[in-house]
């Protein structure tokens, strides 16, 4: 899902709607500081933002850090669903609210990806870099697709995640700022930035 809003007292209500047995909903983090609605529901997977560096020789990754823009942060009115509470290193940071994002993908427009478009873009077709939570989200959406290990729910996806070894599984994000201000750091594990980084293999989905 790229698209969200701003969080509501009422959004709670709405949590049911992403709970369609065998399916894992996956949505975008934003681009702006703060939390967006449904990212932040317990049952949707929430997307984050990194920045990429690649060499020019053969395009392998020299590094990966937050990237400023990405949206994140702790809930005003999601409590923290299990598979954060009985995560210490998680939950120390959330003071019993959801957190967001849990994990993230290449999204800074500078370094993100091709796309060909037969639709005219500013008057011209072709190719275009995009970026974006709105490319994280169907990135990582493919990624855990790919993976063959189809969860019976969003929520059944999440608790796999939260239970893989994240030092196996994900690139753990240690630089870089988000949030507002910049006031949020990257740090050694699950953080408000990048949640637990960007999956390094099929498994850490």
């Amino acid at each position: 899902m790229s698209w969200g809003g701003s969080e509501f007292a009422t959004e709670t209500e709405y949590d049911s709607l992403f709970q369609a047995p065998g399916v894992v909903y996956v949505g975008s983090a934003g681009d702006d500081p703060g939390v967006l609605y449904p990212c932040v529901s317990p049952n949707v997977v929430c997307a984050g933002g990194t920045s990429v560096a690649r060499s020019p020789v053969n395009g392998n990754l020299i590094a990966e850090i937050a990237w400023s823009d990405a949206g994140g942060g702790i809930s005003a009115y999601e409590p923290s669903p299990g598979y954060q509470a009985t995560d210490p290193q998680v939950a120390y940071q959330l003071d019993g609210a959801r957190g967001v994002p849990d994990i993230s993908a290449d999204a800074n427009p500078n370094t993100g990806a091709w796309l060909w478009t037969s639709y005219p873009l500013g008057g011209e077709t072709g190719w275009f870099i995009v970026g974006g939570t709105s490319l994280a989200a169907p990135a990582l959406a493919g990624i855990i697709n790919a993976s063959g290990n189809f969860a019976r729910s969003s929520s059944a996806e999440l608790y796999n995640l939260y239970s893989l070894n994240p030092h196996f599984a994900f690139n753990d994000i240690t630089y870089g700022a988000c949030g507002f201000y910049s006031g949020t750091f990257s740090a050694q594990g699950w953080d408000l930035c990048t949640g637990f980084g960007s999956p390094r293999n099929l498994s850490g989905r």
